[in-house]
C-alpha cells in the first residue's frame, strides 16, 4: 500500500496507517526505508 508521506499527517491517518502496517513486516520495511530517505526533519 502506498502511503502518502509529503505533507504532515493527522493522528487519525498515523493510527491507520498503524492498523495497516500491523504485523507487516515487509509494509514496515518498506516505510522505514522510504521515512529515512527524506531530508524533511519531519518526517525523519
Amino acid at each position: 500500500m502506498e502511503y502518502q508521506l509529503e505533507s504532515r499527517l493527522s493522528l487519525g491517518q498515523v493510527q491507520a496507517i498503524a492498523r495497516d502496517l500491523h504485523h507487516d513486516e515487509g509494509g514496515i520495511a518498506e516505510m522505514f526505508a522510504r521515512m529515512k530517505q527524506t531530508d524533511d526533519a519531519r518526517v525523519a
